[in-house]
């Protein structure tokens, strides 16, 4: 890779080598796919314990509404 550089009507350019700027871009690459998995997988954990809280609620709920029959409210004839 070529990078010109101008300065005062000169002109100097220097060549940086592909391999070292291959291999970092692999890693970086391979790092951030790592990083996004275990993201991945910390959203879906909490999705599925988010789930359980809210199905325990909702059995919760159920099983109250169920065991209640209104005999402390007295019924209007």
């Amino acid at each position: 890779m070529l990078i010109p550089l101008q300065n005062n009507n000169l002109c100097y350019s220097f060549a940086i080598p592909w391999l070292p700027i291959s291999v970092v871009g692999t890693a970086v690459a391979f790092y951030v796919g790592f990083k996004n998995n275990q993201a991945y997988d910390r959203m879906w954990e909490a999705h599925k314990i988010w789930g359980g809280i809210v199905n325990e609620s909702r059995t919760w709920g159920m099983l109250i509404a169920g065991n209640t029959t209104g005999h402390m409210c007295p019924r209007k004839y």
